[in-house]
């Protein structure tokens, strides 16, 4: 029932030849951070997902780290952008080309992978992103500040947007919108320079793609269509939505948990985990 997909390329993960600590920012951190958004994650091996994934379940699909493309790649992604799906991609997303066997660095692949126009920026400056609460819209107020956090290890190339149909939803040291989302007709384009969209902007992305979100207390959930999992990450009462009229039933105790209006209410230590039926 998961209808969020991480998709990580391993070639790029070649091809990129980054640091270690901060490609494991890029995939790992970019990856642990979808959990916390009490939607279900899948996550693929890029060409498994391009060539036998059923596309029709994901409303929303994450390429943290494809860096490298090829005219068949850009064509499979090219067909994900339809059906009002959200397509996310991140750092140098389409930046390296593959033309049999000859590579190169191009904006306009960049441009075109993910559906805006992007600009080389600046490589001397922090690769971090400003959600400025006055500015941007889905913070709720708060001042959100994401990316990589280690200055003394710089990473380049750092990517601003430089498109007038962009919504910007974060700002780079540059003053530059360096986070944003273009509505097309059919689909919907997010970019990040930096990694690791927080869990809390990811659920409103999510939310705004038509996902459904179980939780929105912080908690990881996973479930199929029998089962539900929980795993809180903070003490207190767990409100579950269910996206139709079913009960959930303790797979342990037996316990039915108490519903109203298809939410479930449930108390949970921080850390505990708790398996029910759908039923």
């Amino acid at each position: 029932v998961a209808e969020v997909a991480i998709v990580i390329d391993e070639r790029s993960v070649q091809a990129m030849r980054l640091n270690a600590p901060f490609l494991c920012r890029l995939i790992l951190d970019s990856l642990a951070g979808c959990f916390p958004t009490g939607a279900p994650v899948e996550c693929h091996e890029l060409h498994a997902f391009l060539d036998r994934s059923d596309h029709a379940q994901y409303k929303v699909v994450i390429f943290p780290n494809l860096f490298l493309v090829d005219g068949e790649i850009q064509a499979k992604v090219d067909r994900l952008k339809n059906a009002g799906r959200t397509l996310i991609f991140s750092f140098a997303a389409g930046f390296a080309t593959d033309c049999r066997g000859s590579r190169a660095f191009s904006m306009e692949s960049a441009s075109r992978l993910t559906g805006m126009d992007l600009a080389e920026a600046r490589s001397d400056m922090p690769l971090s992103i400003w959600m400025d609460p006055d500015r941007v819209p889905l913070t709720d107020g708060d001042d959100i500040r994401f990316g990589w956090l280690c200055p003394e290890i710089p990473v380049k190339p750092i990517f601003s947007i430089a498109d007038p149909a962009v919504t910007p939803l974060g700002f780079l040291h540059s003053g530059n919108p360096g986070f944003g989302m273009r509505r097309h007709v059919e689909w919907t384009g997010v970019f990040s320079a930096a990694p690791c969209i927080p869990p809390e902007i990811l659920r409103k992305i999510f939310h705004g793609a038509g996902v459904h979100v179980f939780t929105g207390s912080g908690d990881v959930v996973y479930a199929n269509r029998s089962l539900l999992a929980c795993s809180a990450s903070s003490r207190g009462v767990k409100t579950i939505v269910m996206p139709g009229r079913e009960t959930l039933r303790d797979a342990l105790t037996g316990e039915i948990l108490a519903a109203e209006h298809g939410k479930h209410a449930v108390f949970m230590k921080r850390h505990e985990t708790r398996i029910f039926w759908r039923e």
